[in-house]
């Protein structure tokens, strides 16, 4: 008789097992909105990516004689625009209510809350917007917004773009903000120069 004891004990916890796995899916199926996570601090990729020598970006929209703001518009659409919004607004409610209803709550269990996939990452509450009157108040000049764009961004793999194709970003976004005139090809010394501010 004391054999078959842990059997019935092993078979219970199948059971049991099985029985909330059952549950949890029903609850899923059912359209239950599944509890939200908790709001935690994000937590940035464990290591930063190491550039290399190539871009692993393909930007096949454009053609061959396509201008730095143009880049610039191709690579925000293809790895800022998710987070910062198709205008530069930020991670606003109405940016959020134009995705697929499926992709609305990126914060939903192991997506970008904290128990995301391994090679995954945390997604902030909060993205700022970069296109508006004072979108770029911290930034005294050019070299500023591609500096910190260069060392931290794109948040999920920061310093992972080419220097070049941070400086067809920083184009971009001074050419969405109305900074003009903006040299053909910006670099560092004349970013340098790019006041950000009226009265600078």
């Amino acid at each position: 008789m004391f054999s078959l004891r842990p059997h019935k004990l092993l078979i219970s916890v199948v059971i049991i097992f099985l029985s909330s796995v059952l549950l949890t899916s029903c609850g899923q199926s059912a359209g239950r909105t599944p509890t939200p996570e908790p709001t935690l601090e994000p937590r940035m990729p464990a290591a930063t990516p190491v550039k290399t020598d190539e871009s692993w970006l393909v930007l096949s929209n454009l053609p061959e004689d396509a201008t730095q703001i143009e880049k610039g518009a191709e690579i925000w659409r293809l790895v800022c625009q998710d987070c910062h919004g198709d205008e530069g607004q930020g991670l606003t409610e109405d940016w959020i209510a134009k995705w697929a209803p499926a992709d609305q709550n990126c914060w939903q269990a192991k997506c970008h809350a904290a128990n995301h996939p391994p090679e995954g990452f945390v997604l902030p509450r909060y993205v700022p917007p970069l296109v508006g009157a004072t979108a770029l108040a911290r930034f005294e000049t050019a070299s500023d917004l591609q500096a910190y764009m260069r060392d931290k961004m794109p948040w999920h793999k920061p310093g992972s773009l080419q220097d070049g194709e941070y400086w067809e970003l920083t184009a971009f976004l001074l050419s969405k903000n109305g900074i003009s005139p903006l040299p053909p090809e910006l670099d560092a010394q004349q970013g340098a120069e790019i006041l950000l501010h009226q009265g600078q």
